[in-house]
Protein backbone atom coordinates (compact mmCIF):
# COMPACT_ATOMS: atom_id res chain seq x y z
CA UNK A 1 0.00 0.00 0.00
CA UNK A 2 1.10 3.26 -0.73
CA UNK A 3 2.50 5.83 1.97
CA UNK A 4 0.11 8.89 2.32
CA UNK A 5 1.28 9.96 5.79
CA UNK A 6 4.78 10.98 7.21
CA UNK A 7 4.47 11.80 10.50
CA UNK A 8 8.45 13.85 11.15
CA UNK A 9 9.55 13.94 14.82
CA UNK A 10 12.33 15.67 16.34
CA UNK A 11 14.42 14.61 19.10
CA UNK A 12 16.36 15.45 21.72
CA UNK A 13 17.65 14.04 24.83
CA UNK A 14 14.06 13.01 25.40
CA UNK A 15 13.83 8.96 25.02
CA UNK A 16 11.23 8.12 27.54
CA UNK A 17 9.02 10.80 26.13
CA UNK A 18 9.70 9.79 22.46
CA UNK A 19 8.37 6.43 23.59
CA UNK A 20 5.14 7.62 24.27
CA UNK A 21 4.75 10.13 21.22
CA UNK A 22 5.72 6.73 19.21
CA UNK A 23 3.39 4.70 21.29
CA UNK A 24 0.15 7.03 20.74
CA UNK A 25 1.02 6.67 17.08
CA UNK A 26 0.57 2.84 17.28
CA UNK A 27 -3.00 3.22 18.53
CA UNK A 28 -3.46 4.97 15.33
CA UNK A 29 -7.04 3.91 13.52
CA UNK A 30 -5.22 4.83 10.01
CA UNK A 31 -3.69 1.96 8.09
CA UNK A 32 0.11 1.37 9.85
CA UNK A 33 1.14 0.00 6.36
CA UNK A 34 -0.16 3.79 5.13
CA UNK A 35 1.93 5.88 7.01
CA UNK A 36 5.74 6.18 7.94
CA UNK A 37 6.93 7.94 11.47
CA UNK A 38 10.66 9.70 10.43
CA UNK A 39 12.71 9.96 14.04
CA UNK A 40 15.47 13.41 13.80
CA UNK A 41 17.91 12.94 16.58
CA UNK A 42 19.44 16.51 16.93
CA UNK A 43 22.58 15.29 18.29
CA UNK A 44 21.52 13.26 21.63
CA UNK A 45 23.45 12.32 24.15
CA UNK A 46 21.39 9.64 25.18
CA UNK A 47 20.74 6.79 22.77
CA UNK A 48 17.63 7.47 20.96
CA UNK A 49 18.69 4.98 18.54
CA UNK A 50 17.40 1.95 20.63
CA UNK A 51 14.23 2.74 19.77
CA UNK A 52 14.48 2.46 16.01
CA UNK A 53 16.18 -1.06 16.81
CA UNK A 54 12.45 -2.13 17.96
CA UNK A 55 9.40 -3.72 16.61
CA UNK A 56 6.61 -1.26 15.56
CA UNK A 57 3.83 -1.52 13.27
CA UNK A 58 4.30 1.42 11.17
CA UNK A 59 7.95 2.13 9.10
CA UNK A 60 10.24 3.70 11.26
CA UNK A 61 13.23 5.86 9.89
CA UNK A 62 15.77 6.98 12.46
CA UNK A 63 17.92 9.65 11.22
CA UNK A 64 20.60 11.88 12.92
CA UNK A 65 22.12 14.87 12.73
CA UNK A 66 24.63 16.89 14.54
CA UNK A 67 23.01 19.24 17.09
CA UNK A 68 21.73 21.87 14.22
CA UNK A 69 18.08 22.58 16.35
CA UNK A 70 14.50 21.40 15.85
CA UNK A 71 14.33 23.82 12.60
CA UNK A 72 17.03 21.79 10.52
CA UNK A 73 15.96 18.45 11.62
CA UNK A 74 11.84 18.92 10.81
CA UNK A 75 13.29 19.98 7.47
CA UNK A 76 15.46 17.04 7.18
CA UNK A 77 12.15 14.43 7.76
CA UNK A 78 10.54 16.44 5.10
CA UNK A 79 13.18 15.91 2.71
CA UNK A 80 13.47 12.30 3.32
CA UNK A 81 9.56 11.80 3.77
CA UNK A 82 7.10 9.90 1.31
CA UNK A 83 3.96 10.81 2.32
CA UNK A 84 1.60 13.10 0.62
CA UNK A 85 0.93 14.75 4.01
CA UNK A 86 3.26 15.83 6.50
CA UNK A 87 2.85 16.00 10.60
CA UNK A 88 4.79 17.64 12.43
CA UNK A 89 4.82 16.21 15.76
CA UNK A 90 7.03 17.32 19.03
CA UNK A 91 8.38 14.72 21.10
CA UNK A 92 6.32 15.70 24.03
CA UNK A 93 2.85 15.40 22.51
CA UNK A 94 0.68 12.20 22.37
CA UNK A 95 -2.11 11.98 19.86
CA UNK A 96 -5.36 10.56 19.71
CA UNK A 97 -6.24 7.53 17.84
CA UNK A 98 -8.15 9.58 15.40
CA UNK A 99 -5.06 12.16 14.86
CA UNK A 100 -4.00 11.74 11.39
CA UNK A 101 -7.28 9.99 9.52
CA UNK A 102 -9.03 13.03 10.66
CA UNK A 103 -6.65 15.11 10.12
CA UNK A 104 -6.05 13.62 6.16
CA UNK A 105 -10.19 13.91 5.74
CA UNK A 106 -10.03 17.96 6.45
CA UNK A 107 -8.22 18.36 3.40
CA UNK A 108 -10.93 17.99 1.57
CA UNK A 109 -11.97 21.14 2.50
CA UNK A 110 -9.17 22.79 0.91
CA UNK A 111 -6.95 22.55 -1.51
CA UNK A 112 -4.21 24.58 0.05
CA UNK A 113 -4.15 24.74 3.97
CA UNK A 114 -2.32 24.12 6.81
CA UNK A 115 -4.51 21.98 9.09
CA UNK A 116 -3.94 21.61 13.16
CA UNK A 117 -5.63 19.97 15.38
CA UNK A 118 -6.37 20.56 19.30
CA UNK A 119 -3.41 20.48 22.23
CA UNK A 120 -4.80 19.61 25.58
CA UNK A 121 -1.80 20.46 28.43
CA UNK A 122 -1.44 17.31 30.94
CA UNK A 123 -1.01 17.97 34.22
CA UNK A 124 2.14 17.00 35.21
CA UNK A 125 3.33 15.92 38.25
CA UNK A 126 4.42 17.28 40.27
CA UNK A 127 2.90 20.45 39.43
CA UNK A 128 3.22 23.92 40.55
CA UNK A 129 0.74 26.20 41.22
CA UNK A 130 1.68 27.96 38.06
CA UNK A 131 1.28 24.66 36.00
CA UNK A 132 -1.70 24.02 37.74
CA UNK A 133 -3.50 27.75 37.09
CA UNK A 134 -2.23 27.69 33.60
CA UNK A 135 -2.93 24.21 32.10
CA UNK A 136 -6.85 25.10 33.36
CA UNK A 137 -6.72 28.07 31.75
CA UNK A 138 -5.22 27.13 28.09
CA UNK A 139 -7.75 23.94 28.43
CA UNK A 140 -10.80 25.82 29.15
CA UNK A 141 -9.83 27.93 26.36
CA UNK A 142 -9.18 25.18 24.11
CA UNK A 143 -12.84 23.95 24.62
CA UNK A 144 -14.14 26.68 23.65
CA UNK A 145 -12.66 26.95 20.43
CA UNK A 146 -15.05 25.33 17.81
CA UNK A 147 -14.11 27.69 14.97
CA UNK A 148 -13.43 25.44 11.92
CA UNK A 149 -10.86 27.65 10.89
CA UNK A 150 -8.19 29.33 13.02
CA UNK A 151 -5.99 32.84 12.21
CA UNK A 152 -2.22 31.99 11.01
CA UNK A 153 -0.85 32.95 14.26
CA UNK A 154 -2.07 30.21 15.98
CA UNK A 155 -0.30 27.84 13.89
CA UNK A 156 1.93 25.44 16.05
CA UNK A 157 5.72 24.31 14.80
CA UNK A 158 5.48 21.35 16.63
CA UNK A 159 1.51 20.40 15.79
CA UNK A 160 0.35 20.89 12.09
CA UNK A 161 -0.05 19.23 9.33
CA UNK A 162 0.72 20.64 5.38
CA UNK A 163 1.16 18.66 2.24
CA UNK A 164 4.32 17.54 1.32
CA UNK A 165 5.05 19.31 -2.30
CA UNK A 166 3.38 22.83 -0.40
CA UNK A 167 5.38 22.65 1.99
CA UNK A 168 8.69 22.85 -0.16
CA UNK A 169 6.49 25.43 -2.62
CA UNK A 170 6.59 28.06 0.41
CA UNK A 171 10.26 27.84 0.89
CA UNK A 172 10.02 24.97 3.99
CA UNK A 173 10.50 26.15 8.07
CA UNK A 174 12.93 29.11 8.63
CA UNK A 175 13.89 30.12 11.75
CA UNK A 176 14.66 33.64 12.86
CA UNK A 177 18.05 34.20 14.64
CA UNK A 178 19.59 31.29 16.36
CA UNK A 179 18.35 28.41 18.86
CA UNK A 180 15.04 28.11 20.09
CA UNK A 181 12.35 29.29 19.73
CA UNK A 182 12.68 30.89 16.45
CA UNK A 183 9.40 31.50 15.26
CA UNK A 184 9.89 29.20 12.67
CA UNK A 185 5.94 28.48 12.41
CA UNK A 186 4.92 31.72 12.44
CA UNK A 187 7.72 32.65 9.50
CA UNK A 188 6.07 29.72 7.90
CA UNK A 189 2.27 30.18 8.33
CA UNK A 190 2.38 34.13 7.12
CA UNK A 191 4.14 32.58 3.74
CA UNK A 192 1.41 30.07 3.36
CA UNK A 193 -0.93 33.22 4.44
CA UNK A 194 0.47 35.61 1.79
CA UNK A 195 -0.12 32.61 -0.88
CA UNK A 196 -3.74 32.29 0.03
CA UNK A 197 -3.76 29.35 2.11
CA UNK A 198 -6.05 28.70 4.79
CA UNK A 199 -5.90 27.50 8.13
CA UNK A 200 -8.05 24.49 9.13
CA UNK A 201 -8.69 23.13 12.73
CA UNK A 202 -9.07 19.68 12.82
CA UNK A 203 -11.50 18.94 16.69
CA UNK A 204 -11.17 15.09 16.82
CA UNK A 205 -6.98 15.55 16.05
CA UNK A 206 -6.63 15.74 19.81
CA UNK A 207 -2.59 16.32 21.00
CA UNK A 208 -2.03 15.67 25.12
CA UNK A 209 0.95 18.12 25.72
CA UNK A 210 3.48 16.80 28.67
CA UNK A 211 5.22 20.73 28.36
CA UNK A 212 7.67 20.71 31.33
CA UNK A 213 8.48 24.42 30.73
CA UNK A 214 5.04 25.23 32.50
CA UNK A 215 6.75 23.39 35.83
CA UNK A 216 8.55 26.87 36.59
CA UNK A 217 7.22 29.72 35.53
CA UNK A 218 10.11 31.80 35.61
CA UNK A 219 12.03 30.00 33.32
CA UNK A 220 8.52 30.08 31.11
CA UNK A 221 8.61 33.96 31.55
CA UNK A 222 12.13 34.00 30.21
CA UNK A 223 11.53 31.47 27.06
CA UNK A 224 9.04 34.38 26.12
CA UNK A 225 11.90 37.03 26.65
CA UNK A 226 14.29 35.21 24.34
CA UNK A 227 11.34 34.65 21.48
CA UNK A 228 10.49 38.14 22.16
CA UNK A 229 13.93 39.71 21.16
CA UNK A 230 13.91 37.91 18.41
CA UNK A 231 10.49 39.00 17.35
CA UNK A 232 11.93 42.57 16.32
CA UNK A 233 14.15 40.25 13.70
CA UNK A 234 10.81 38.90 12.55
CA UNK A 235 9.08 42.05 12.38
CA UNK A 236 12.06 43.34 10.15
CA UNK A 237 12.25 40.49 7.91
CA UNK A 238 8.16 40.25 7.44
CA UNK A 239 6.95 44.03 7.72
CA UNK A 240 3.58 43.08 7.60
CA UNK A 241 3.30 40.78 10.37
CA UNK A 242 3.38 43.92 13.03
CA UNK A 243 -0.24 44.80 12.60
CA UNK A 244 -1.37 40.81 12.61
CA UNK A 245 0.18 39.83 16.31
CA UNK A 246 -1.47 41.75 18.91
CA UNK A 247 1.17 40.42 21.35
CA UNK A 248 3.35 43.86 20.82
CA UNK A 249 0.74 46.13 19.60
CA UNK A 250 1.46 48.08 22.55
CA UNK A 251 5.31 47.06 23.41
CA UNK A 252 6.45 49.13 20.56
CA UNK A 253 8.13 52.47 21.43
CA UNK A 254 5.68 55.57 21.68
CA UNK A 255 4.64 57.47 18.69
CA UNK A 256 3.85 60.63 19.30
CA UNK A 257 2.60 61.58 16.14
CA UNK A 258 0.32 58.41 15.83
CA UNK A 259 -0.39 56.97 18.92
CA UNK A 260 -3.56 57.57 20.43
CA UNK A 261 -3.40 58.82 23.71
CA UNK A 262 -4.70 55.68 25.19
CA UNK A 263 -2.01 53.36 23.90
CA UNK A 264 0.47 56.04 24.87
CA UNK A 265 -0.90 55.53 28.25
CA UNK A 266 -0.80 51.86 28.40
CA UNK A 267 3.00 51.76 26.74
CA UNK A 268 4.19 54.20 29.30
CA UNK A 269 3.00 51.68 31.88
CA UNK A 270 3.88 48.80 30.04
CA UNK A 271 7.59 50.46 30.60
CA UNK A 272 6.97 51.03 34.27
CA UNK A 273 5.80 47.73 35.21
CA UNK A 274 9.18 46.49 33.47
CA UNK A 275 10.88 48.46 35.59
CA UNK A 276 13.61 46.46 37.89
CA UNK A 277 11.74 47.29 41.54
CA UNK A 278 8.42 47.14 40.09
CA UNK A 279 9.25 44.22 38.65
CA UNK A 280 11.23 42.12 41.71
CA UNK A 281 7.74 43.36 43.93
CA UNK A 282 5.27 41.73 41.43
CA UNK A 283 7.29 38.83 41.72
CA UNK A 284 7.57 38.93 45.12
CA UNK A 285 3.38 39.27 45.65
CA UNK A 286 3.35 35.93 43.62
CA UNK A 287 5.34 34.00 45.47
CA UNK A 288 3.84 34.78 48.56
CA UNK A 289 0.04 34.76 46.84
CA UNK A 290 1.26 31.07 46.06
CA UNK A 291 2.38 30.04 49.13
CA UNK A 292 -0.46 30.99 51.31
CA UNK A 293 -3.13 31.67 49.09
CA UNK A 294 -3.02 30.08 46.03
CA UNK A 295 -6.51 31.81 44.40
CA UNK A 296 -6.53 31.19 40.90
CA UNK A 297 -8.73 34.74 40.50
CA UNK A 298 -5.86 36.57 42.18
CA UNK A 299 -2.96 34.76 40.63
CA UNK A 300 -4.44 34.02 37.29
CA UNK A 301 -4.30 38.26 36.29
CA UNK A 302 -0.96 38.46 37.58
CA UNK A 303 0.39 35.81 35.54
CA UNK A 304 -0.75 36.83 32.56
CA UNK A 305 0.72 40.55 33.19
CA UNK A 306 4.21 39.23 34.09
CA UNK A 307 4.01 36.98 31.21
CA UNK A 308 3.01 40.36 28.95
CA UNK A 309 6.18 41.81 30.88
CA UNK A 310 8.69 39.75 29.95
CA UNK A 311 7.43 40.16 26.38
CA UNK A 312 7.76 43.40 26.44
CA UNK A 313 11.85 43.15 27.98
CA UNK A 314 12.38 41.17 25.01
CA UNK A 315 11.16 43.17 22.43
CA UNK A 316 12.73 46.35 23.72
CA UNK A 317 16.35 44.46 23.75
CA UNK A 318 15.52 43.27 20.15
CA UNK A 319 14.97 46.50 19.39
CA UNK A 320 17.99 47.57 20.92
CA UNK A 321 20.33 44.94 20.00
CA UNK A 322 19.00 44.99 15.54
CA UNK A 323 17.91 48.53 15.46
CA UNK A 324 14.67 48.15 14.43
CA UNK A 325 11.42 49.78 15.09
CA UNK A 326 8.71 48.53 13.35
CA UNK A 327 4.93 50.73 13.83
CA UNK A 328 1.50 49.26 13.11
Amino acid sequence: MMTTASVIVPTYNRVQSLKRTLCSLVQQDYPAESFEVIVVDDGSNEDTAEIARGTWPFDLQFVRQDHKGGTQAKNLGASIAKGEHLFFLDDDIEVSAHYLSSMIRRYQDAEKAIVMGRLVQVPLDPISVFGRIYSEQINAAEQSNLRDEYPFIECLGGFFSVKRDHFFELGQLRGIGGGWPNWEDLNFAYTAYQNGYVFLRCQAALGYHHDYSICDRKRYWRRWEVCSELAALLFRENPGLFSKTVTYYDKAPVSLSRDPLALIARKVFRAFTAWEPVLKGTEGAIELLERYHPSPALLRPLYRWMNSTYIFRGYRAGLRKYGVAVQP
